[in-house]
């Protein structure tokens, strides 16, 4: 299945490259739209080959629940970007919807892993800003010593863990220390190190801990690497 999947992203990859020339000029927002229409067919397929649609009338209602399921996830993407698309995903995930054949969480799990990968392709290729094409750094022109500041605070267990536990809920210190497992003076001296990142972002007034723009797109980042490596 995995195999499969990076030989869907790769052919989007390409897919997006020769796209991006006509994404020039183009707002935001009918960059994501024109996205969304190509990642579209490719999970309907998927869904289809799964429920054997056509199939019996109880598979055409989860198929139709699953496309409205789309439908919402890409109207939060074509809002917001891959960002608002991942916090919808995380909000209501594609088993809530609740399906009766056999293997169906495989099936939804597979969607979101599928849908999540083309967002970060997304990211990756296509700039957010006027539909112009991202500056991707080459090997030579990485600065060591930017790269060394960036990483260096998600060179750490806990503090990744941190990031997850965010990733789903805004919370305040007491809770995390309970969550973790992590005495508050060692639980501090981590989000500290987050906080001066701009992974992690701390509100005074409700005094909660919650995962910034930058903390989403390095666990997402995270994620595609270890995918890519193996691990």
């Amino acid at each position: 299945m995995k195999d499969d999947l990076r030989d869907q992203i790769a052919a989007l990859r390409a897919e997006v490259r020769q796209l991006s020339d006509s994404f020039v000029g183009l707002r935001d927002a009918e960059v994501r739209a024109v996205f969304s229409r190509q990642v579209r067919p490719v999970l309907e397929e998927r869904i289809d080959r799964a429920l054997n649609w056509p199939g019996s009338r109880a598979n055409g209602e989860l198929r139709a629940a699953l496309s409205g399921w789309m439908d919402d996830v890409f109207e939060a993407f074509k809002r917001g970007g891959p960002e608002e698309g991942v916090r919808y995903l995380e909000r209501r995930s594609a088993r809530s919807v609740r399906g009766v054949i056999p293997c169906f969480e495989e099936l939804a799990d597979a969607l979101e892993e599928q849908i999540r990968s083309y967002f970060g392709t997304f990211g990756g290729v296509v700039s957010g800003s006027n539909g112009a094409r991202l500056s991707v750094r080459t090997v030579d022109e990485l600065s060591p010593q930017k790269v060394e500041e960036a990483l260096a605070p998600l060179s750490n267990g806990i503090r990744i863990g941190i990031l997850q536990h965010l990733a789903r809920e805004d919370d305040g210190l007491a809770s995390l220390s309970r969550g973790l497992g992590l005495q508050k003076g060692h639980l501090q001296f981590h989000l500290r190190s987050l906080l001066e990142g701009g992974y992690v972002e701390y509100d005074r007034k409700s005094r909660l801990y919650s995962l910034s723009s930058r903390g989403r797109k390095a666990l997402s980042g995270l994620a595609r690497l270890m995918d890519e490596l193996g691990s």
